[in-house]
């Protein structure tokens, strides 16, 4: 009896090493900011991963990944190749250097439409509001800097083209921001309406200004499912409600593979010569339910000058789709500091 242990004890290292984890981040080869929701493929298969918000990504094989294939909407596609023992990379991707042509629909049914149809269907019950109870705790952060390439920042020899005045605030921003708020935060919810959150921690430093705290507090709908998002303030026809196809042109931009599933990539904008107050982007259809997976988004046009790019990201927890991360970038143009707008990320 002790032989058959001894031999299971040398094959389980074998077999547990058989598994190659790769961890990796993505980001815009000109501005260096990452790159949220990279198609991301593993050798010549379809098994392969998506970055988060942030724009990393851990990719699991039980074969050894020697190459990986990154695909994403207005970027070039790449291909990455991985060195044997290799459980890192760090990717770029540039910008495609040509405009999309105007889409033309021909005569029939836009076969995006079948798959936003799903989506409105399913709402009710991939709505985590309407489909069930329950409680998370979630750590927010909102920041106030100025919008500084980070291209920029990390040149050796940036201080040739900046005077003093600029050289000095530039080095304060990458120690310090104007104004950072942190809150850690407890919500229990019940359908259909009843909601408590209490506050477990906050701390908030820098200019603690009324308008920086209002804001920290109005960033974006909890879930992309209401007939009307709210970003920052203003509310916004959501392009998965009902009747949204009248209204929104929606495109089948590419289809990827997450697991078992296929994920429909969608391009959303509001229809020439419609009236509405509307959004333009990505949705990540999941067919595994018709959800949505990944939603980038961003108002088509505002008023006050600001310009507001909301991310969510979902994962399948305990049977329900649920969100997971939520960021908000504003870039307040009517508001500069040495000729470079005041950025906020939430």
């Amino acid at each position: 009896m002790a032989y058959f242990f001894s031999i299971i004890a040398l094959i389980c290292p074998l077999l547990l090493s058989g598994q190659q984890v790769l961890e990796g981040y993505i980001a815009d080869a000109k501005s260096k900011e990452p790159l949220a929701f990279v198609n991301i493929v593993i050798n010549d298969n379809l098994n392969g991963t998506t970055s988060d918000i942030d724009g990393k990504f851990v990719l699991e094989s039980n074969t050894e990944i020697t190459q990986l294939r990154c695909s994403y909407v207005g970027y070039e596609a790449r291909t990455i190749t991985i060195k044997p023992g290799q459980n890192y990379v760090d990717i770029s991707l540039t910008k495609t250097s040509y405009d999309l042509n105007e889409v033309v629909i021909l005569p029939g049914v836009n076969p995006a439409h079948r798959i936003v149809d799903k989506v409105i269907e399913n709402r009710k019950f991939n709505d985590p509001e309407k489909a069930c109870s329950f409680a998370y705790t979630s750590y927010n952060k909102m920041i106030f800097t100025m919008d500084v390439d980070s291209a920029y920042l990390s040149q050796e020899r940036r201080t040739a083209e900046s005077d003093t005045n600029e050289i000095k605030l530039m080095e304060l921003l990458e120690k310090q921001h104007f104004f950072l708020s942190e809150a850690v935060t407890m919500r229990k919810f019940m359908p259909p309406d009843q909601s408590n959150e209490e506050v477990l921690a906050t701390r908030v430093s820098g200019f603690n200004t009324p308008e920086f705290s209002l804001l920290a507090t109005q960033m974006q709908s909890f879930s992309f499912y209401d007939d009307l998002i709210t970003v920052v303030d203003f509310t916004y026809l959501n392009p998965v409600s009902k009747g949204s196809t009248r209204k929104y042109l929606f495109v089948i931009e590419d289809t990827v593979w997450n697991n078992q599933d296929t994920v429909f990539v969608l391009s959303f904008r509001p229809r020439t010569g419609k009236t509405i107050e509307g959004l333009q982007g990505l949705l990540y259809v999941n067919t595994n339910g018709y959800v949505l997976q990944n939603v980038l988004a961003e108002p088509v046009k505002r008023s006050d000058g600001v310009s507001v790019k909301i991310q969510q990201k979902y994962e399948h927890i305990d049977g329900q789709w649920f969100p997971v991360q939520l960021n908000t970038t504003m870039i307040f143009q009517n508001a500069q500091i040495n000729d470079k707008a005041i950025l906020a990320v939430g």
